[in-house]
């Protein structure tokens, strides 16, 4: 019995580089919303401001997510998925070195 879960657990090994991109996402994302507070002080803005200002990710996933769709089935999925990393290198070391 132990056999057949294993193979269904394994069947799609090929997404394993999708699940590391959305976990380092996930991770990225959640070192800055603890302090949401802390950047509504800082700024002196009101709630509302933070929250779309945290929602950008998810807005910008809505628009793009559908043409990096059909780019990666013009292109592939890894070379896609490697210049999105990239792309997530650059924005957190702007976030390391920002004030």
């Amino acid at each position: 019995m132990s056999g057949i879960s294993e193979k269904k657990l394994f069947k799609y090994r090929a997404l394993t580089p999708l699940w590391i991109s959305v976990f380092i996402d996930i991770i990225g994302f959640s070192l800055i919303l603890p302090m949401s507070g802390f950047f509504q002080e800082l700024y002196q803005t009101s709630t509302v401001m933070i929250g779309l200002v945290f929602s950008i990710n998810a807005m910008f996933g809505f628009v793009f997510g559908p043409i990096l769709g059909k780019l990666s089935d013009k292109f592939g999925r890894r070379p896609l998925l490697l210049i999105s990393q990239f792309g997530t290198l650059i924005g957190f070391i702007f976030l390391a070195f920002s004030n």
